[in-house]
């Protein structure tokens, strides 16, 4: 319910504001604000591409200068801040992961539970830990997840 009240208060929250179109933008905002509040939510309108997942309710926090891309799923406890990240498309993110500086995270990416991303992140890759590192990457001619060695 939460997404699909965003997608309408961010359409009106784009048109051209002739009063009709006012109404409607302050009647989606307002169920966004409730919403927001309810489930622990922090984000602004804008910021995501199609196919956004949230799994759970609980505390995501994303800075309303971020842009992330197209199916991303998003679990609890995700704090999102410092400015103008870049999330590219088809990202997963675990429950507990920050991204504490503003970074560009490639296509194709899980960032596993807990880890705390302040370095940029290339495609088809995954990382964990504090701070974060790929641990494995995925093989374009065979698409298989393979281990890189972590020093």
């Amino acid at each position: 319910m939460f997404t699909v009240n965003l997608r309408h208060y961010e359409y009106y929250y784009n048109q051209k504001q002739n009063l009709w179109n006012r109404f409607w933008k302050l009647w989606y905002y307002i169920i966004h604000k409730h919403l927001s509040y309810k489930l622990g939510y922090t984000i602004y309108a804008n910021n995501f591409g199609a196919g956004l997942y949230l799994g759970h309710y609980g505390t995501i926090v994303i800075n309303p200068n971020v842009r992330i891309g197209e199916n991303c799923t998003i679990h609890v406890c995700v704090n999102i801040g410092m400015g103008a990240s870049i999330i590219g498309d088809n990202v997963y993110i675990s429950p507990g992961v920050k991204i504490v500086k503003p970074v560009h995270i490639g296509n194709n990416v899980i960032i596993g539970a807990n880890a705390v991303v302040n370095k940029d992140i290339p495609d088809n890759c995954m990382v964990a830990g504090i701070p974060a590192v790929i641990i494995k990457k995925m093989n374009p001619e065979t698409l298989v997840w393979e281990r890189v060695n972590v020093k």
